[in-house]
């Protein structure tokens, strides 16, 4: 502005007993009338603004400059008087409402005088400036702080109109705006990515992010063409699953996954992840199809490929919710469980070999029932081999009588086969092969197989049998196991019940499509408080002499065929029920 500007607008103007003697012209009314708009214009900006009079500390630095002083910075560094003197030559000569608010001022004038000593990076500031006038520029922008007139600090995004180099008493004009919560903001937001960016890189967990916006196109794609079941389009086209794993690709990982697949940096993974995910086709089909149904997650186990020509086993979540998967990424988080799994398999081994166990010893206790069950039919081969011979060597041989004798003979050595198949199956260590089993059936033939036992015992059996004919998916010798073991445990509660009063009930029922439950009461004395909830652990009886494993393993051939079993008192002794999964109505079962 120039040198009228710090007038009072009215003071330009004549007074009303002067216009009665002179009348101000149409080109002084415009020109007042300007400055009263550019005035208003400047003082209300919605900026601060200011004019700076740096004529003194400009010919001060070209002062330095034809001594031959380049490097101003090192220069202002090593002479701080120097610095201060050019800095106290510097004055605001006007300033707007703005700029007042700026520093938290309230008295115009005061704020003037002290402006030049708010200014708190002067030294890098005056070089930038200098710099930039001295290349040329008109204008020059940066950040930089200042003091309010309180004290506190504030930060700031300035720009400086350089004067005309051509006018010798030109002044610059300065706008700043308060950037200090933005600034905070700002500082706020990259302390907190850096935290989440720490977490992310160290976390004791496998950590991954990947792209996913090739797949979320291509589902798009799929649903333009009407594809609504993505399972049974897959069913259709099963080449889809490589499409997909190769459209999903790697963008980052922490250390923990780094370290746990043998790589070197991160950067190794960039690639998609059919590198490290081409076994279980499965696992990925499932995620695929939780995806297209907007699912925000899915969890699973599968196998991974490592660097270094491993195969681990892992459990994997991934996450892919709509704010996310809008801007095509998907989080995963990888737990290694390759020895949770190996100690799964040798677990699952050690049951086998106890059950196992457990149908040898079974098969020791009923011995006499056994040898009872197969002498039977032998004795009757003799005998009927014996008669046979007799109706032969008569002097006229009624053939036909012979016939019936044979035919009852090899009726007598199949029931005899029949006995034996049931001893090796129970004796058998061979690995479960679940099958369609009828229900009703198998229940028959425990209670067959343990008839001598039954007898022996004086227990009477009622088969209060579902009409619905179930039947279940299960290891038929396994199960069987459980119903002998259920039985000779209910045989063994009643030996002290007098013999009109050993009764053992089994029912079986399907108590929907999917599951059918099994049941043995018996009329013993039942279990003591608290015994129903200790009955299944390893180890635990209420026999004298019992090792307390039978039940333990009766619990876990049931849970591994995805049922459960449960103890509690009836009111006649105790009740053991069990469920396994029904298989389905179309199923076929195995005779």
């Amino acid at each position: 502005m120039a040198e009228s500007d710090n007038l009072p607008v009215d003071a330009a103007l004549p007074s009303k007993s002067e216009e009665s003697a002179v009348s101000p012209t149409p080109a002084y009314r415009a020109l007042a009338e300007s400055e009263k708009k550019y005035r208003t214009l400047f003082n209300f900006m919605p900026i601060a603004m200011w004019q700076l009079d740096a004529r003194r500390m400009r010919q001060m630095i070209m002062g330095l400059r034809e001594a031959g002083i380049e490097d101003l910075a090192t220069y202002f560094a090593e002479h701080p008087e120097f610095l201060e003197e050019a800095e106290a030559s510097l004055r605001v000569t006007e300033a707007n409402e703005r700029t007042l608010h700026l520093f938290g001022a309230t008295d115009r004038e005061e704020l003037l005088r002290a402006m030049p000593d708010l200014w708190l990076t002067g030294a890098r500031d005056w070089v930038a400036a200098a710099k930039a006038r001295e290349g040329g520029a008109k204008f020059h922008s940066a950040e930089s702080s200042i003091r309010r007139m309180d004290g506190s600090i504030a930060e700031i995004m300035y720009s400086v109109a350089f004067a005309d180099p051509d006018d010798p008493d030109g002044l610059h004009v300065v706008g700043a705006v308060d950037i200090s919560e933005e600034r905070r903001a700002k500082r706020s937001l990259e302390e907190s990515e850096r935290m989440y960016r720490y977490l992310f890189q160290y976390m004791p967990v496998s950590l991954w992010q990947t792209d996913s916006s090739k797949l979320v196109e291509r589902f798009n794609q799929l649903r333009e063409e009407g594809v609504t079941d993505l399972e049974q389009y897959l069913e259709a086209h099963p080449e889809f699953l490589d499409e997909g794993v190769r459209l999903l690709r790697i963008q980052s990982v922490n250390e923990r996954t780094v370290e746990m697949l043998g790589g070197t940096t991160p950067a190794d993974f960039v690639s998609s992840i059919e590198r490290f995910w081409e076994i279980n086709a499965e696992a990925f089909r499932q995620n695929l199809i939780a995806r297209f149904k907007g699912k925000e997650s899915v969890t699973g186990e599968t196998k991974l490929n490592t660097f270094d020509g491993r195969v681990i086993d892992v459990f994997y979540t991934a996450a892919f919710p709509l704010a996310l998967n809008e801007r095509g990424i998907s989080v995963a988080g990888v737990l290694d469980i390759t020895d949770r799994t190996r100690a799964e398999r040798q677990l699952r081994q050690l049951e086998a070999d106890f059950a196992h166990a457990s149908r040898v010893a079974t098969l020791g206790e009923l011995t006499a029932s056994i040898a009872h069950e197969v002498n039977q039919p032998l004795a009757a081969i003799i005998t009927n081999g014996e008669a046979s011979l007799r109706w032969l060597s008569k002097a006229e041989p009624d053939v036909e009588k012979a016939k019936e004798i044979a035919l009852d003979m090899i009726a007598d050595a199949r029931r005899a086969s029949d006995v034996m198949t049931r001893i090796r199956s129970m004796a058998a260590g061979a690995m479960p092969a679940p099958e369609v089993v009828p229900v009703n059936a198998a229940i028959g033939e425990a209670v067959n197989f343990l008839g001598r036992e039954l007898r022996d015992h004086h227990v009477q059996v009622e088969l209060a049998l579902s009409e619905d004919e179930p039947s279940a998916v299960a290891d038929r010798t396994q199960l069987q196991q459980v119903l002998v073991n259920l039985i000779v445990n209910a045989v063994h509660a009643m030996a002290d019940k007098p013999f009109k009063e050993r009764r053992i009930v089994l029912r079986t029922a399907l108590l929907d499509q999917d599951t059918v439950e099994i049941e043995v009461d018996d009329r013993g004395v039942g279990f003591r408080d608290a015994e129903t909830e200790k009955i299944f652990d390893s180890f635990y009886t209420t026999k004298k002499n019992g090792l307390g494993i039978g039940l333990s393993i009766c619990r876990s051939i049931v849970e591994a065929h995805g049922g459960s079993i449960r103890a509690a008192n009836s009111s006649n002794g105790a009740k053991v029920s069990f469920t396994l999964p029904a298989a389905r109505s179309d199923a076929q079962p195995v005779a």
